[in-house]
């Protein structure tokens, strides 16, 4: 299989744009970090700016657990220009604390903002395009697009378009027309695919071309039917847990893997599993499930952990902090620390950053003749 590295996220915690702020049992940002760490991810996402830590934070959390930021979602109202303004600065404010992270790779995540209409209705453009963009929503969707393009190139940075549920960008019909009008690489989801109405081994095969970044999610059909038939919206999804643990739901990843195996893919792959907290629910219930969806990757699907020397370096090192031969450091919770004894209890200083080689690759594009390409190819030049 072609190098590929393997991060988390913040919302495979509970912690994302919906509850960040929102709820008081959030997990605290110190123990995500160390779960990522310990269970074997290389990276991570931002999550909600702030939540991982403050600016001046962040750069020196990530490198005392030996993690990359590789990317950050941000959801903008591209169609929308009386709000693309506000979006735009939302970007910056993201773009702020990949340049503090020392991340120049990070991938910005754009996503449509969506609407509540499209929230109580999740994946139902699969089958319904009138929920869908008119010709002249469209039109404005592609300047928005261009213009946060523009912004996010202009400091360095090349984003990539997450096609999301509950968005104007979902189902498959969607996703072609956003490659078709914009010039951005795709980022493919494998959960939010499904759940839209598509293949995500048909994604990869139609796509490939285009996609620069991946998320690997499975997803429960039974709980969107579920879902849909009590009319409860995207969030009551997120809460009873439409996208499961890997391997326990209704994406075929077996056949996703050995279609990725043989697509020359070379980059991130982002495991997610967005969950909304129950009130009573112990946060390592879902450091247990990330740390199974890492042996998972391992054991049955053969994306495999790549240390190099200094990788396996950070490892031992880690494994010593863990066994109290060194001291644990650490800093603050940063402005969304969550309640609980082991936010921060004990940590008085730093540890010291471990540097991690970055990714020198870029994915291998098919060769194919340009009069023979769909018109997204040839709208971007791939």
């Amino acid at each position: 299989m072609s190098p590929i590295r393997v991060a988390n996220a913040p919302c495979s915690y509970g912690a994302f744009e919906v509850t960040v702020g929102r709820l008081p049992n959030i997990p605290c940002a110190l123990d995500v970090l160390e779960s990522m760490a310990e269970a074997g991810y290389e990276g991570t996402e931002l999550g909600p700016p702030g939540y991982l830590g403050a600016r001046d934070e962040l750069r020196t959390r990530l490198g005392a657990n030996g993690l990359e930021l590789v990317g950050g979602y941000i959801p903008i109202r591209f169609s929308e220009p009386d709000r693309l303004e506000d979006d735009l600065r939302g970007l910056n404010e993201t773009l702020d604390y990949f340049d503090a992270a020392g991340a120049p790779n990070a991938r910005p995540v754009f996503a449509d903002g969506g609407s509540p209409e499209r929230a109580a209705r999740p994946g139902a453009s699969a089958t319904d395009r009138s929920v869908g963009l008119d010709d002249a929503g469209w039109k404005r969707f592609a300047d928005g697009v261009a213009r946060a393009a523009d912004a996010a190139r202009s400091r360095g940075y090349e984003p990539v378009f997450h096609h999301h549920t509950a968005t104007y960008v979902e189902a498959p019909w969607e996703i072609e027309r956003m490659l078709e009008l914009t010039d951005v690489g795709l980022l493919l989801d494998t959960g939010h695919l499904a759940l839209g109405g598509g293949d995500p081994v048909q994604g990869l095969r139609d796509w490939g071309e285009r996609i620069d970044h991946l998320h690997v999610k499975d997803y429960k059909r039974s709980i969107l039917d579920g879902v849909i038939a009590d009319r409860a919206g995207m969030e009551e999804a997120w809460r009873r847990r439409v996208f499961c643990e890997l391997g326990t739901g209704d994406v075929d990843l077996a056949a996703f893997f050995a279609e990725l195996a043989s697509s020359g893919y070379s980059g991130w792959l982002v495991v997610e599993q967005d969950l909304i907290p129950a009130p009573d629910e112990d946060e390592r219930d879902a450091m247990d499930a990330q740390a199974r969806n890492r042996q998972w990757l391992r054991r049955a699907r053969g994306v495999r952990q790549r240390l190099s020397e200094s990788a396996m370096s950070r490892c031992q090192a880690q494994a010593q902090v863990r066994a109290g031969h060194v001291p644990v450091p650490g800093t603050r919770a940063g402005p969304f620390r969550a309640s609980g004894p082991r936010c921060g209890a004990g940590r008085t200083a730093p540890r010291a950053a471990r540097s991690r080689p970055r990714r020198a690759t870029a994915a291998r594009r098919r060769a194919r003749p340009r009069d023979a390409q769909p018109s997204w190819r040839r709208r971007s030049g791939r």
